[in-house]
């Protein structure tokens, strides 16, 4: 459920005459205006691609030229810093004595959403309910399907959620940019979301705003088919970024895809577990590990359930990336996923340097876990009828659990 949350392109009542803060265009190029097309290529761009550079330097002063030519639509906003003293005994809902970082100019919370101050039907201002508007579309949606869908589950993603949403729908971290660090985001963007009871959560795999490059979706489409949900998304502006369009993106997807179809029962079992104990599917190091402090630093790398640890490359051109092991003070033992040998080569408490080559994404199983596998294969449906197999990672003590 895409733009389901309370948002205009208004700045306090759309119906006034104040078309400098209402401009009839909204705030954003769309297709077809001038200066519309996307040029410019995420940090790190591999600049030895002499003809995709080249071509794109071209368009882009191209674009340039004819924009300047052309009268493009008149944006404006008028920017205060929307704060106020607190009146004992009043409410001033439209400027709050508190800023609210909304990314909007002035913080102004009646641009580009419903006005704080209007008044819903039943008397309630939009200020005390304007966070649930996502939350109950996606309720109304989920109970109208299951009534018309003969008590089948249905399967919503909103882009707008509250607390209490995921029992009815998953979250979708969209609108993000085809930069690196936004790569790195969607990790702790993903584990907040595990905290707030939202298992079912992907992001924008490759970037949605601005141009991806070959590399960045390499690394990012490995990364994401450890979400439990898996998209590629992109604005109209930029270039295309399906996978099939570089070859080594084909390869890396396919491989990644492959691990993720295999464990996908697992992963379903996963969710279960999460709807009915409100346990974590995406889990931070910190949370496992509690008698390690040290791990509260750790952010670039995560599990998956108790048992996988994804250690992702989260910058350019790099073929080596660092990790820690934990637990191994205690005896503890890890493996690697894909020659399911211990890793003998990791010391307590250190980061450790772990080859990281283009297309492959460092992946380790915890010992004393069994893991329920099936053959990959294109459709969902098709894997339910394919031979089970048990990956055993046995613990120091030669036990496992699952």
């Amino acid at each position: 459920m895409d733009m389901n949350e309370a948002s205009s392109f208004c700045v306090g009542s759309c119906g006034s005459d104040l078309i400098t803060r209402n401009p009839a265009h909204p705030p954003f190029k769309l297709p077809g205006d001038p200066g519309y097309l996307l040029f410019d290529y995420p940090e790190g761009f591999n600049i030895t691609n002499a003809t995709e550079a080249a071509l794109a330097s071209t368009a882009a002063l191209s674009q340039d030229a004819a924009n300047s030519a052309t009268q493009g639509p008149v944006i404006s906003m008028v920017i205060t810093y929307l704060r106020t003293t607190p009146t004992p005994g009043a409410r001033n809902v439209n400027y709050p004595p508190y800023a609210i970082n909304n990314i909007q100019s002035g913080h102004d919370l009646a641009a580009h959403a419903i006005s704080p101050n209007a008044t819903h039907v039943d008397g309630t201002l939009e200020y005390d309910v304007h966070n649930l508007y996502g939350h109950q579309i996606i309720n109304a949606t989920y109970h109208r399907l299951l009534a018309i869908s003969l008590k089948k589950h249905p399967f919503i993603i909103g882009r707008s959620t509250f607390a209490g949403s995921g029992q009815w729908a998953g979250h979708w971290g969209g609108d993000n940019y085809a930069k690196w660090g936004y790569m790195y985001l969607s990790i702790p963007h993903a584990l907040s979301f595990s905290l707030y009871g939202i298992p079912m959560f992907g992001v924008d795999t490759c970037g949605f705003d601005g141009n991806t490059d070959e590399e960045l979706c390499n690394q990012w489409m490995q990364l994401s088919a450890f979400f439990p949900f898996y998209h590629n998304h992109n604005w109209l502006a930029a270039i295309p970024q399906e996978p099939y369009r570089w070859a080594s993106v084909i390869k890396a997807s396919q491989d990644a895809m492959k691990i993720h179809y295999s464990i996908l029962l697992y992963m379903y079992m996963l969710m279960y577990q999460a709807h009915a104990t409100g346990s974590m599917v995406m889990r931070a190091l910190a949370w496992e590990f509690l008698d390690d402090l040290s791990l509260a630093a750790v952010e670039m790398q995560f599990l998956l359930s108790l048992a996988f640890m994804i250690i992702p490359i989260l910058a350019p051109q790099e073929n080596i990336v660092k990790g820690v092991f934990p637990n191994l003070a205690h005896g503890k033992k890890w493996y690697d996923w894909y020659t399911e040998r211990e890793i003998d080569y990791a010391q307590p408490g250190k980061n450790m340097t772990i080859p990281a080559l283009l297309g492959h994404i460092p992946v380790f199983i915890r010992g004393g876990h069994v893991i329920p596998m099936q053959e990959p294969v294109l459709m969902t449906r098709e894997a339910r009828n394919t031979l089970w197999s048990l990956l055993i990672a046995l613990d120091d003590k030669g036990d496992v659990v699952g």
